[in-house]
């Protein structure tokens, strides 16, 4: 059977207010679960400290990749656009088509 609970005081029928109540994990325990999480954490890496030269080279070549990308993405978006109009056309000629009563002269589409 469910035990009710006293909502003035969020106790338990039965219970006192005098006895000690589970009100969750105890810092004690809060602490050791952070301090195993940084354990289980690998620690940070050594970085090879690099010369303004080492750092300036390394930045051009990133610029570079970056215009790649960029290049690449827009042309990608430019062919999804023009698939994506290519098949709006393709089903607003079908419909059309579909629309259009059919007569005997249809038969020769090939003028296109």
């Amino acid at each position: 059977r469910k035990k009710k609970k006293d909502a003035r005081f969020g106790l338990q029928k039965g219970e006192r207010a005098t006895e000690p109540r589970d009100l969750g994990p105890s810092r004690e325990r809060l602490e050791a679960k952070r301090l195993e999480d940084a354990a289980r954490r690998p620690p940070p890496r050594d970085r090879p400290k690099l010369s303004d030269q080492e750092l300036e080279e390394r930045r051009r070549e990133m610029a570079a990749d970056a215009e790649v990308h960029e290049s690449n993405r827009r042309e990608r978006m430019r062919d999804h656009r023009a698939n994506a109009v290519k098949e709006c056309i393709d089903d607003d000629d079908a419909a059309m088509k579909r629309r259009q009563p059919r007569t005997d002269d249809d038969d020769d589409d090939d003028d296109d």
